[in-house]
């Protein structure tokens, strides 16, 4: 089993059912099967416990039981694995310039997509749109998926946020929240879905340990180069930062300027600042530039990062092109080495996955593991319910 499993212990105490059940979950997910047996030795759970749970998940149609795998004595091992339409999941993703809908399964597989018009001056407005967009995804499902389909994930990326603090009058953040929040609210009248709403950020590091390759790492720290610098540390698989600006994140890490002075990291590097976007092919020096800058900012924020949590690993992650991410994973790679401390030379600095993710699918993540799998103690999700 790989170093995640020791985080996870399980509790044969009555009355912890549900949390136990998000165990058994959590660690099918990580290692795509399981059987009762390796549950309850990964958990510390009896086997009658791990059986219980394990019958119970099966007939809520969560698990789905594989061929039965034949050892040298004993009873054959039925490996168990998460059921695609165990449930179903709606992700918005509101951008600057458009906004993206998506249906995703309980294994992340994208059922339906869309683009929806969107801007800040018409952000208010894009609730009749997503009412419309749902209804018709929801036409094209069978009674049973209909049954199944939960919540929905919204996702606001960080230019957004400021254009419509920037429309406000002034730069508070609070002001763009207000504005998503009722949007939100008249979303989930229109539609009776649970709403989950967090920044960009929060819902991309959310698939990244859902379906990434974060997802068999316990601890790592995330870093989402966008607009601004934004994440934090995740440990035994659990986020802790979120959108309430007091909370712990990377973005208020500060780090020293080019005028010796020091700023907060996420406001210290964009990837506004090179116009970088996905489809940005050719390097050329301006670009070289920013990125050693930026990756000399960004490994004073591990370090300073390090000296109060561990973790094992840094992910580098964002909108950009996956050959300026591996540059610039590469080049923090070298800065934390340039420090001369043993602990930060042997970070494991990779890319994310986010350039490989359907737009929207981050969003649908968080309700997906808040409602189903181990979550954030932080709460990143603040969630909407119809009355």
């Amino acid at each position: 089993m790989n170093g995640i499993a020791a985080a996870y212990r399980g509790t044969n105490q009555v009355g912890l059912r549900a949390s136990n059940e998000r165990l058994a979950l959590s660690l099918v997910r990580i290692h795509g099967q399981l059987s009762k047996a390796q549950i309850a030795e990964i958990t510390g759970l009896t086997k009658q416990t791990a059986s219980v749970i394990v019958r119970s998940l099966e007939a809520d149609g969560l698990l789905v039981a594989g061929r039965p795998i034949k050892g040298k004595v004993g009873q054959p091992s039925v490996p168990m694995h998460i059921n695609p339409e165990g449930a179903l999941f709606l992700g918005l993703r509101l951008g600057l310039r458009h906004a993206d809908i998506a249906l995703i399964d309980f294994v992340g597989g994208v059922l339906e997509q869309r683009r929806l018009s969107c801007g800040v001056d018409a952000v208010g407005e894009i609730a009749p749109q997503v009412q419309s967009a749902i209804a018709e995804m929801r036409m094209r499902l069978t009674p049973g998926q209909n049954v199944r389909l939960e919540d929905l994930g919204i996702a606001v990326a960080a230019d957004l946020l400021d254009a419509l603090a920037s429309d406000a009058g002034n730069d508070d953040i609070e002001e763009g929240w207000a504005v998503l929040d009722g949007v939100a609210s008249r979303i989930n009248g229109q539609t009776g879905l649970r709403i989950y709403m967090d920044r960009e950020a929060v819902a991309a590091c959310t698939a990244e340990i859902a379906y990434g390759l974060a997802g068999s790492a316990p601890d790592f720290l995330y870093v989402f180069v966008a607009h601004g610098v934004d994440g934090g540390i995740v440990q035994q698989g659990r986020l802790g930062f979120s959108r309430r600006e007091g909370r712990p994140g990377l973005a208020r890490v500060l780090v020293p300027t080019a005028r010796g002075e020091v700023a907060p990291l996420g406001r210290s590097v964009s990837v506004d600042d090179v116009g970088l976007t996905p489809g940005t092919r050719a390097p050329d020096p301006a670009l070289r530039k920013w990125v050693v800058s930026a990756a000399a900012n960004i490994a004073y924020a591990i370090h300073s990062a390090s000296a109060l949590a561990t973790f094992r690993s840094v992910v580098v992650d964002g909108p950009m092109p996956a050959w300026v991410r591996a540059e610039l994973a590469r080049e923090i790679k070298e800065s934390l080495a340039a420090f001369g401390l043993p602990d930060l030379s042997a970070l494991f600095v990779r890319e994310g996955t986010s350039d490989r993710q359907t737009q929207g699918l981050g969003a649908a993540c968080m309700p997906l593991l808040d409602r189903f799998f181990l979550h954030s103690t932080f709460d990143p999700a603040p969630r909407l319910e119809s009355e």
